[in-house]
């Protein structure tokens, strides 16, 4: 079993996808002092990698190809990408969530806080409490959630390049952050659409799909499903009922059954709800749903 393992500090993001590398990780052998993130990169005539102070490097060609960290540290190997597939992670900076402390890992962090209404009662916007959910699926289903990630979503979806975000401890993290194309994100909107289907291949539960997608605690400007936000569009002096994930910036990807419609907005207005609120409110309603109703 081969798990992907490129781990970026907050402060070496990739400027463009050609500056990734994807690979496969065989195998890791930690030495006493192998901690912390590791950066890998191919410059063209071999590979170097790094974690704090301590480097290693290696020729082009091999496969796999072993990196020994001269100062006893440890050594890696690594595989070539598989079919051209391309993943990276990167490791969130301390105190990301919710000011925790490095120290602290995340889940136990927000399991030791203290509750300040019963559970169902009162609607909260809580990061924290959907990575928990994820950690939860982590622990049901045993796999690396980068691994669980891939295999049941991306290999089925025929999504190639991705990145994840991940915790100081390794995780990947749940409150948001996954680098997608738009096409490819595209494609959860479709595959609702179709039941939980895509290309005919199962990828969820049409039960679940249903369940989540339907009304569960009402939000200060809608109502909220399971991970899904939920509002009522109006076009032309029509109401046309939708789901939605979004994020901060105006990452949209925005479902609308009766017009078996997907759309996916993606932007950089950061901080500024009162701009990319609008892609929802007046882009979609003006524009896109009256190109495809006549309204």
């Amino acid at each position: 079993m081969f798990a992907f393992l490129l781990w970026l500090t907050p402060t070496q993001t990739p400027q463009s996808p050609d500056s990734l590398v994807g690979f496969w990780a065989s195998e890791v052998v930690s030495g006493p002092e192998l901690r912390g993130s590791l950066v890998l990169r191919h410059n063209g005539p071999g590979w170097t990698a790094r974690i704090g102070g301590s480097a290693a490097s290696a020729p082009a060609g091999g496969d796999p190809v072993l990196l020994r960290f001269a100062d006893g540290r440890g050594e890696v190997r690594i595989r070539a990408p598989k079919a051209g597939r391309m993943r990276a992670f990167w490791i969130q900076p301390p105190g990301a969530l919710l000011g925790s402390p490095y120290a602290t890992p995340w889940y136990q962090y927000i399991l030791a806080l203290g509750l300040k209404y019963e559970p169902g009662t009162h609607y909260a916007y809580c990061s924290g409490g959907m990575n928990l959910a994820l950690g939860m699926v982590g622990r049901a289903s045993g796999l690396w959630l980068p691994e669980f990630f891939d295999r049941h979503l991306a290999a089925p979806l025929q999504i190639d390049h991705y990145g994840i975000n991940l915790t100081p401890a390794g995780d990947a993290y749940g409150g948001g952050g996954v680098r997608l194309r738009p096409r490819d994100l595209l494609k959860f909107g479709q595959t609702y659409l179709a039941g939980g289907r895509w290309n005919g291949r199962r990828i969820v539960s049409a039960g679940w799909v249903r369940a989540s997608v339907r009304h569960q605690t009402d939000t200060p400007s809608g109502s909220d499903g399971y991970a899904w936000h939920r509002f009522r569009l109006n076009a032309g002096g029509q109401d046309y009922d939708e789901f939605e994930a979004n994020g901060n910036g105006g990452q949209f990807l925005i479902v609308l059954p009766e017009l078996d419609m997907t759309v996916v907005f993606t932007a950089g207005n950061y901080m500024q709800y009162g701009i990319w609120h609008n892609f929802r409110e007046e882009l979609t309603t003006e524009y896109l749903i009256a190109a495809v109703t006549d309204r």
